[in-house]
C-alpha cells in the first residue's frame, strides 16, 4: 500500500505558514505508516509549480531543502505521496510520485492488475504501474472524460488518486470502493489524507490537540467512482459520476450466480494477495 496525502486552503487567508508547515510536516510523517520507500509532493505557490520527489522516507525527506523551502512561502494548494514499492525500483527517481505530464500531477495510492499494466505500460516512462493512471487520464479532453477514461481502461485495478491540475489549479480526486481517502474539512482549509487515524496523529503532533477540540471540523469520504473537485475557494461542487458499471469485488462466499474470472485466477489473487479460494462477483 501507499499514501496520498494533500491540502487546499483559502486564497486571502493569511494562515500563519509555521502553523500550516508544521501541520503538513506531520501528516507527511504520519502517512509513513503506509509506505517508506519514497517521498514527493507537487504544489502551487502563486502562480507557479513546484514538484519534488526522493527515495526516502517521509520522516526523512521533511528534513531535506526540497522540502524546508516551503516553510516561508507555503503553497495554496499541495498533494503529496509516500510509496511501498510494487513496481518500479525507488533508487530510479523516475519511478516515484508523483507523476506529470504537459497538465496534471498525479499521485496514486492502490495497484493494477499485471493484465491491465501489461496493456497499457507502453504508455509509460517509468516502471511503476502509477504512471499509467496519468497517461490514460491525459488522453481525455478534460478531467472528467479522461477520468471516465481511467475506470472503463482499469476495471480490475485499484486506485485513491489526488490530481494537481496546472491549467486551472483545481485538485481533483477520485477513488474505488477497496481503497481508502479522507477529507478534513475546516473554515479556511481542507486537509486530505489516506485514513483518519494520520489526520487524527498529525493534529496530535504538531499542536498537541485532537480533533474532537476543532470547532467546525467536518469529516467526510469521497464516493468510490466519483470525480471530486475542490476549487479555490474551498467548494466541492456536486461530485460526477465517472464509473460507468459496477465494479468487480472480491467475496469469500460463493456468489449465487456464474462465476466471473474478472481479474484472473489464480495469478491476479496472487498479486493482490487474496486467497485462491476466493470470488470475483459484481456488486452494488
Amino acid at each position: 500500500m501507499c499514501g496520498v496525502f494533500g491540502y487546499v486552503r483559502k486564497p486571502g487567508i493569511k494562515t500563519e505558514n509555521k502553523a500550516l508547515f508544521n501541520l503538513i510536516t506531520s501528516v507527511a510523517e504520519c502517512s509513513i505508516v503506509r509506505g517508506e520507500h519514497a517521498t514527493g509532493y507537487a504544489a502551487k505557490i502563486g502562480e507557479n509549480y513546484v514538484s519534488e520527489k526522493a527515495p526516502l522516507p517521509s520522516t526523512y525527506f521533511v528534513d531535506t531543502p526540497a522540502w524546508t523551502k516551503l516553510a516561508d512561502n507555503m503553497p495554496e494548494r499541495l498533494i503529496g505521496h509516500v510509496r511501498f514499492a510494487t513496481r518500479g525500483n525507488p533508487s530510479d527517481n523516475r519511478n516515484n510520485h508523483p507523476f506529470q505530464s504537459r497538465r496534471y500531477y498525479l499521485v496514486h495510492n492502490g495497484v493494477l492488475t499485471h493484465n491491465e499494466y501489461s496493456d497499457n505500460k507502453r504508455l509509460c516512462r517509468s516502471e511503476c504501474d502509477s504512471e499509467v493512471i496519468l497517461r490514460v487520464l491525459q488522453q481525455g479532453p478534460g478531467i472528467v472524460e479522461g477520468t471516465r477514461r481511467v475506470f472503463a481502461t482499469l476495471r480490475h485495478s485499484s486506485f485513491a488518486c489526488l490530481v494537481l491540475d496546472k491549467k486551472t489549479g483545481a485538485v481533483y480526486m477520485f477513488r474505488t470502493s477497496d481503497k481508502p481517502l479522507r477529507v478534513w474539512r475546516g473554515e479556511d482549509i481542507i486537509l486530505i489524507a489516506s485514513t483518519d487515524e494520520i489526520l487524527e496523529n498529525a493534529f496530535i503532533d504538531a499542536f498537541g490537540i485532537r480533533s474532537a477540540e476543532i470547532k467546525g471540523l467536518f469529516k467526510w469520504t469521497p464516493k468510490s467512482g466519483h470525480l471530486y473537485t475542490i476549487t479555490a475557494g474551498l467548494e466541492v461542487p456536486d461530485a460526477v459520476m465517472v464509473e460507468a458499471r459496477t465494479r468487480p469485488y472480491i467475496s469469500k462466499t460463493k456468489p449465487r450466480f456464474p462465476y466471473i474470472t474478472g481479474l484472473g485466477y489464480p495469478e491476479d489473487f496472487e498479486r493482490l494477495k487474496v486467497d485462491h479460494d476466493a470470488f470475483v462477483c459484481y456488486g452494488d
